[in-house]
């Protein structure tokens, strides 16, 4: 394998430390793992030796042959390092003089730069900002020109606030504290005292001692925040820390945003831009419980006039070491075929919203100012009242010094010299005076709320009525149906009448005629005419009929029902001659 293109970088964490070989393609050649390397608790020597045993150890197992001292000379690999307690220029200079010196078979160029500085150089191609929260804690920024700017980072004794020690020590300080009565605890200690004993395998809370001198060591205490994380829905102590450890992770940025403003800091971003909405790069285990982070941090941020508007949180989907490696790429001018990918925690996440008319002490502040003296309302004193002539001019009480203490008295404009009367600009002003003074965005989303009330309404009120005509459509049917059904039995029961007495049918009714509901009264005077002249020898056949049965008057009233209702001036007429024929037959 061809040493020459290939690139080391190393995460040289607190409690963790990774090592990666990438090539100019992008291509990987492995990665490893091992304990934490910091150069302040193990000292420059311990772990440059340690270094070059790693590195030494990974060529061998990727297959990288030949002598060292040839290949380092020849071939000018680099390797970058960003490793805990980095941050001393002269401190970095001597480990890397060191390296040089005792392992120059490793590497011809060497540079040293802390964790959080080579996560933003791979993060952000013009700079950017990285908070670190791990088992220490650090806010760097990295700006364009490459100078660095930092808040906090100073360790575990006197800094590392928001950190997963950070955390531990205040859990296990809160247990000791209210079984001694020094500071009572704002919520139970039984469940966290629980956790810590177990976490520990002691038998009781004296066995820390021996955790915090004898044995000490930073990165266990440390991993006792992720064990209680587990629990945290259950306990509100452990909420509570938390949330004080996200405040403290917030002022770190707060902090550090007093460079946003300085020159150089993007170059296709305005300071005004970076401040609205600054992207922020988050590295550590701790913000793994963000959602236990996420009020506090905001809270921290919007601390002690803040500027920040909004922030993007962002979280690396690869390990920093690879940030490592492509700065060492860029630092001897070589570009590798790769990027740091990293995905959105969140987005857009407010931290001040945009001012509005109800945060103004009187309506209009941001803008009203004496047509006189251009005092404006924004910055003078709250003492400084403004007034409002009916001629539409604004004057404050300085220019009004005679007349402004008296409301909706005729006083002369001292602009326009009319007589006006005046009104104190205030929230107890008339709604129709004080709408002059609202924000038009404002006025617009309040009309458009009434105007989709009135929509809603509307369409409220159009829905019931084309429910009710459905309704009635419905039982319309229903009624033409059944009078449909009521004429076909009609006519079925006629006919039958008509065979049983002998009578010619009509067909007067006819199945054509139920698609209407009701059967139409109106005859011609050809048509009566005709029946009329009918009448006689439906009346003898009739006669005859009741002769032979003897149930004259049943069968008389049957025949009448059953006629035909457009018939019903000859059913009349016929009945006459019925009752007649019958009476003579009687007598």
């Amino acid at each position: 394998m061809e040493a020459s293109r290939i690139f080391a970088g190393i995460e040289g964490g607190a409690t963790q430390s990774r090592l990666l070989f990438i090539d100019e393609a992008g291509k990987r050649y492995g990665e490893w793992s091992r304990t934490g390397l910091n150069c302040c608790l193990d000292g420059f020597d311990v772990v440059a030796d340690r270094i070059a045993k790693w590195i030494q150890m990974a060529k061998k197992e990727v297959g990288i042959v030949g002598p060292l001292a040839a290949v380092v000379s020849v071939f000018n690999h680099i390797k970058g390092m960003g490793l805990s307690g980095a941050e001393d220029e002269k401190s970095n200079q001597r480990l890397i003089n060191f390296l040089k010196d005792q392992h120059g078979d490793i590497a011809v160029e060497f540079s040293l730069s802390s964790d959080a500085v080579v996560a933003a150089a791979a993060s952000f191609q013009n700079g950017g900002a990285v908070i670190v929260a791990g088992t220490g804690s650090a806010c760097r920024l990295l700006k364009a020109d490459s100078s660095v700017y930092g808040v906090g980072g100073w360790g575990h004794q006197i800094g590392d606030g928001g950190s997963a020690f950070w955390i531990a020590r205040r859990l296990i300080q809160c247990i000791f504290d209210e079984e001694d009565g020094l500071h009572p605890s704002p919520h139970s200690i039984s469940k966290t005292k629980r956790l810590f004993l177990e976490f520990f395998d002691l038998s009781d809370k004296a066995g820390i001692l021996d955790i915090l001198y004898t044995n000490f060591d930073k990165s266990r205490i440390a991993s006792f925040a992720a064990h209680v994380a587990k629990e945290a829905n259950d306990d509100p102590l452990v909420r509570l820390v938390f949330r004080d450890a996200g405040e403290q992770l917030g002022l770190h940025v707060r902090a550090i945003s007093r460079n946003f403003d300085e020159v150089g800091l993007y170059s296709c971003l305005s300071s005004s831009e970076m401040l609205h909405n600054a992207p922020l790069l988050l590295i550590g285990s701790v913000w793994r419980s963000w959602e236990l982070l996420k009020d506090g941090f905001v809270h921290g941020l919007k601390s002690n006039g803040s500027r920040i508007g909004k922030v993007t949180l962002y979280t690396l989907l690869e390990t920093p070491a690879l940030g490592a490696a492509l700065l060492a790429a860029r630092k001897i001018g070589k570009k590798v075929a790769c990027e740091q990918r990293t995905a959105i925690l969140e987005q857009n996440l407010i931290l001040f919203h945009e001012m509005s008319d109800n945060d103004d002490a009187i309506p209009g502040q941001r803008w009203i100012m004496c047509n006189v003296c251009c005092r404006s309302a924004s910055i003078s004193s709250p003492n400084i009242a403004f007034f409002l002539t009916k001629c539409g001019h604004i004057f404050c009480n300085k220019c009004l010094i005679g007349i402004a203490s008296s409301q909706d008295v005729a006083h002369v404009c001292l602009y326009c010299k009319k007589k006006i009367t005046i009104c104190k600009i205030s929230r107890d002003m008339p709604e129709t005076v004080r709408s002059y003074f609202r924000c038009p965005r404002e006025l617009l989303t309040d009309s458009m709320v009434e105007v989709m009330q009135v929509i809603k309404f509307q369409t409220m009120h159009a829905a019931y009525l084309m429910k009710r005509f459905n309704i009635m459509r419905t039982n319309y049917e229903k009624l033409r149906r059944f009078c449909c059904e009521v004429l076909h039995k009609k006519t079925i029961l006629e006919r039958e009448l008509m065979n049983k007495v002998g009578l010619p049918q009509h067909n007067n009714i006819s199945v054509n005629d139920m698609n209407t509901p009701l059967l139409q009264l109106n005859t011609s005077a050809e048509k009566l005419h005709s029946m009329h002249n009918m009448e006689a020898s439906k009346t003898s056949i009739i006669s005859e009929s009741i002769s032979k049965s003897g149930t004259e008057s049943s069968i008389i009233e049957n025949s009448t029902c059953s006629l035909n209702v457009t018939d019903v001036e000859v059913v009349d007429m016929a009945k006459i001659s019925v009752k007649n024929s019958v009476a003579l037959r009687i007598s």
